[in-house]
């Protein structure tokens, strides 16, 4: 099998030599990393696949600058100290305005500056695909996959298939620009993804259809003082911490640290009086309503916000205990604990009355908001039709 030779303009590129200043621990202006012999092998990788990705770019696509660039910001997302910040990049890269063309642009709708029957006919037929879109279906849709090729994804389907047109119906793209966007395209989701780790949580979670746009961030770490070995570690897909430069102990003194993980819920709609509107407009307050102060509060001190915000618990680890609860405690110290456990029950049992009452009171607020936004989109929709006849 034949090796894919590389454009040796590829090999000049200003990331190629920083990359291989790293590896070679040559003075850059970052002197000093750390790099463990796994980071190594994940810049190694990277590197051969941007070469690549960039030799592609320079003699199929035509040396066409959105496609380097896509080829650098998928190295740049590949090397150890990005890898694992978000997963999967697809999902997070969703591009919504692809998925309106695809699905709602005149190419899709039939939509035509013609005045005869037939043309009103079509026109009449847009205008309902288009109010489907405003207020009941979904971007993306129940059949979307980031990186798929169908109408349904986020692929620029008109631009690579060579049947991009004008408002006028004439075709306006050539075979070269259907060329580099396929080659774009081939380039951005061509590697399959792997999970950052083997937890349960990250597998539980839906990333096709609906949740096409949905993805995993980072959220810090979670102590593992049961996993005792760097390889069985790093094999999971946590983080081996070690002092240690003795190549006999580096793998046994350390300790573990697993990535957490928040699942950022992307998928379209807004429930209004029992009913769930997938469309542009109530997905738009979605947003604004996921941007309320108390929910982004919640959110900065590391709670779960349901149905948008899901945060990785920690998984509880047996015999891992605080010094304070596993020593020996006194008949007096025994007495304090009562005192201070009625004090908390106490406390609680105020704190529950006070989120008791709160939770009340926002759901009376909810109910008028909930009707507020239902007037508006009412207005909204309307608004739309109106203008939309004005057009047609």
């Amino acid at each position: 099998m034949s090796t894919q030779k590389i454009d040796p303009a590829c090999q000049d590129d200003s990331s190629v030599k920083m990359i291989k200043a790293l590896l070679n621990q040559e003075s850059t202006g970052l002197t000093g990393t750390p790099l463990t012999d796994e980071d190594k092998k994940i810049m190694r990788e990277g590197l051969d696949q941007y070469l690549k990705d960039c030799t592609l770019c320079k003699q199929q696509a035509f040396n066409d600058y959105t496609c380097a660039k896509t080829a650098q910001s998928k190295l740049m997302n590949s090397l150890p100290f990005n890898r694992k910040r978000i997963y999967p990049q697809r999902n997070y890269e969703w591009s919504y305005a692809n998925y309106v063309d695809n699905n709602y642009s005149p190419m899709s709708t039939g939509a035509t500056k013609s005045g005869t029957i037939s043309g009103l006919f079509s026109n009449l037929n847009a205008m309902i695909k288009l109010v489907d879109g405003y207020m009941f279906a979904a971007n993306p849709s129940s059949n979307s996959t980031a990186g798929g090729t169908t109408k349904a994804d986020d692929y620029a389907y008109y631009e690579c298939t060579g049947g991009l047109t004008d408002q006028d119906g004439n075709v306006i793209s050539s075979p070269m620009d259907a060329k580099i966007c396929q080659i774009n395209h081939q380039i951005k989701y061509g590697k399959e993804e792997t999970a950052p780790t083997q937890s349960n949580f990250i597998k539980d979670q839906p990333l096709n259809g609906n949740f096409s746009s949905s993805y995993f961030v980072k959220a810090g770490t979670c102590p593992r003082p049961d996993i005792k070995s760097g390889g069985e570690c790093r094999g999971k897909g946590y983080d081996w911490i070690t002092s240690s430069s003795d190549e006999n102990t580096k793998d046994t003194q350390g300790d573990c640290y697993q990535p957490r993980y928040a699942f950022v819920d992307n998928s379209a709609g807004l429930k209004i009086a029992g009913v769930k509107l997938g469309g542009l407009v109530p997905s738009i307050a979605k947003d604004f309503l996921e941007l309320s102060p108390e929910k982004v509060i919640a959110a900065m001190e590391g709670n779960s916000i349901n149905g948008s915000f899901i945060i990785e618990p920690c998984p509880i680890v047996e015999g891992y205990q605080s010094f304070k609860h596993s020593i020996d405690i006194t008949k007096d110290k025994q007495e304090d604990k009562q005192r201070e456990d009625k004090q908390r029950e106490d406390k609680q049992r105020e704190d529950k009355q006070k989120e008791d009452k709160q939770r009340e009171d926002k759901q009376r607020e909810d109910k008028i908001k909930q009707t507020n936004y239902y007037l508006l989109f009412t207005c909204l929709i309307l608004l739309v039709l109106l203008k939309s006849i004005s057009t047609f």
